[in-house]
């Protein structure tokens, strides 16, 4: 995976990958394990031909995608964990597709510069990344960078907006002059620069605490800030791929056995505390 990541992580345009994630399939919807149907065939040295319908894949012009699939057993049914396989769209050669049918693109409200499709993987060749029945956790860490993301291009449009503002109230006039000399209208652009700046420092402080913990090189502190910060992600990974999908990051990554709180609160101050078993049966949602 060398050449994959050389070429993922590069600033050479002539070089450099874009990267989709196929997830997402007719049954599944937010429970991704629950209804992921796509089987994995093996046909040897950690190489599968996948087979199955993804409803809604992610950047269909891209190089390479990562995608959720079921091992087959001996008797050609799936199993019950999914595992995290790697394919490559074209072939490198002939840019033909990888046994790929594009069925036919998604009309979305959001990033249409992004395509996105329904697809169907007929014998797509692909590459095993995780094992076997630790796809969601594997994945997981995908959905976390993304967040990060999704978090600073947040902060970032919302300073833009501030400064359009800004600039808008030295030009707009009413009742003779600008409207930067309301002290209303600076009171609401104060508060949304006041939100705007804590915006980016939660951001960047996700992003600091995320390259010490990689590094190991967290305090107990930070581990627990990092920890409550992940809980959030915990909880937002079970409305994500569902029960099922929160089970199997949890076993894989070795999570039961702690002490979970409920998300739901009881009563204002009054949450739910339950041990979580090794199998997840006592676990509180």
């Amino acid at each position: 995976y060398e050449d994959i990541y050389h070429r993922l992580t590069t600033r050479d345009a002539n070089t450099f990958y874009t990267s989709g994630q196929w997830m997402t399939e007719k049954g599944g919807g937010s429970d991704v394990a629950g209804g992921t149907e796509t089987v994995a065939v093996s046909i040897g040295r950690d190489m599968f031909k996948l087979y199955g319908y993804k409803w809604f894949s992610s950047a269909t012009d891209a190089d390479i995608a990562l995608t959720l699939g079921r091992i087959a057993d001996e008797e050609g049914n799936g199993t019950r964990g999914l595992t995290l396989f790697f394919l490559k769209i074209r072939d490198e050669a002939t840019k033909r597709l990888n046994e790929i049918d594009m069925i036919r693109l998604k009309d979305k409200l959001g990033t249409r510069q992004v395509p996105t499709a329904e697809l169907l993987l007929d014998g797509t060749i692909a590459h095993k990344m995780s094992e076997e029945g630790r796809g969601v956790a594997a994945i997981a860490n995908m959905l976390q960078i993304t967040r990060i993301h999704n978090a600073i291009g947040s902060a970032a449009y919302m300073r833009r907006i501030i400064s359009i503002a800004r600039d808008y109230a030295q030009r707009r006039k009413a009742f003779g002059k600008p409207i930067s000399d309301y002290p209303i209208h600076m009171q609401t652009l104060a508060r949304m620069d006041v939100e705007a700046k804590g915006a980016f420092m939660l951001a960047f402080e996700n992003v600091r605490l995320l390259g010490k913990q990689e590094m190991g090189l967290t305090s107990d502190e930070e581990n627990l800030d990092w920890k409550r910060s992940e809980d959030r992600e915990l909880w937002s990974l079970l409305d994500f791929t569902g029960e099922s999908g929160f089970n199997d990051y949890m076993i894989a990554s070795g999570k039961y056995g702690i002490r979970a709180r409920s998300a739901h609160p009881v009563g204002d101050d009054d949450y739910d505390y339950a041990d979580i078993a090794d199998d997840g049966s006592d676990c509180v949602y």
